[in-house]
């Protein structure tokens, strides 16, 4: 079998899989349905000085995704909140009834989600949160309640900091508190880092697998790579802070488009730096060549694969995306 016979065989192999992996994804969408980027809000509230506090988001709705406001009817309660549960809790139930009892001035709702901040300092809704929210605290101590002003969640990942200190808690039934918008600009890098990083290095792995080794080739690869998926993944940054969830509806045509630039760019960088020499008895005798159809197939199995990647890494490692 010749080296090109080789590498189409590899190649073939390599767009199975992942095809078979996206086409899986798409077929059976309720099993995979948590593999996709959900939205967030993040809340850290600073200053709490070792008071026990509870938190949670009041939603202008009643519901947002599986989060919904209680109606009344025994069935609709958490899982903690029931009687003769295994798995009933007291003091959950309790925090539950205390949050369900609060009437809002606004008449937003409590949507039963609720979180034990007093060591982690932090309201983590990551599933679907409501977009247009006010921030609840409360403290057992003294049944005491603290309460924002209305906010909206202003991208994919929204991030703000309640500040407690010189808030007069304990001597009123609801204290005002605020809260500033603080976007995560660190965990944006670093997952903008393992994502170009994870691609390079699957999009190598694969040029490696079709028998695309010498020096020349390998620095080819890593500099497209790094130019494009660098391009790609801030692009979908720069979406997803704008437009949120929407921003994913790019990602496919942005792929789209990175294939056909690396294809562009290997069929002609290694034609012209590794061009054929024919020899006397008109054979190659560069071995190194890189016929052009080898050059397209090769992006489209290293973008195949590394899109279908893309999909595992957000399940393994949640809001890397």
């Amino acid at each position: 079998m010749s080296k090109i016979a080789r590498i189409r065989l590899v190649a073939v192999l390599i767009c199975s899989v992942a095809l078979l992996f996206l086409f899986d994804l798409i077929l059976t969408p309720t099993a995979h349905a948590d593999i996709g980027p959900k939205p967030s809000v993040i809340v850290t509230v600073q200053d709490l000085d070792g008071r026990a506090c509870y938190g949670t988001l009041l939603s202008e709705y009643s519901s947002t995704g599986p989060a919904i406001a209680w109606d009344g009817d025994h069935d609709h309660m958490p899982w903690f909140a029931v009687p003769d549960s295994p798995n009933y809790d007291r003091t959950e139930t309790e925090i539950w009834q205390v949050f369900i009892d609060f009437a809002d001035a606004d008449g937003y709702y409590y949507l039963q989600c609720h979180w034990n901040i007093t060591e982690t300092n932090e309201i983590a809704w990551t599933y679907y949160p409501p977009r247009n929210f006010k921030i609840l605290l409360y403290f057992p101590d003294t049944q005491s309640f603290a309460v924002s002003e209305i906010h909206q969640a202003y991208a994919f990942h929204s991030y703000f900091n309640v500040n407690l200190n010189g808030v007069d808690i304990d001597g009123v039934q609801a204290a005002s508190i605020t809260a500033q918008k603080s976007y995560d600009c660190t965990w944006e890098i670093v997952s903008l880092f393992i994502r170009i990083v994870a691609t390079v290095a699957i999009e190598l792995g694969v040029a490696f697998l079709l028998r695309i080794r010498s020096k020349k080739q390998i620095l080819t690869v890593l500099i497209v790579n790094i130019l494009t998926q660098t391009a790609l993944n801030i692009t979908i940054n720069v979406l997803a802070f704008f437009q949120g969830g929407w921003a994913m509806l790019w990602y496919l045509p942005l792929e789209i488009a990175v294939f056909v630039t690396e294809a562009v760019a290997y069929s002609i960088v290694f034609y012209r730096m590794q061009r054929p020499t024919v020899g006397i008895d008109g054979g190659l005798t560069n071995k190194d060549f890189i016929p052009i159809r080898i050059c397209v197939l090769y992006s489209l199995c290293a973008n195949l694969i590394s899109f279908a990647a893309g999909f595992i890494l957000a399940l393994v490692i949640p809001g890397i995306i």
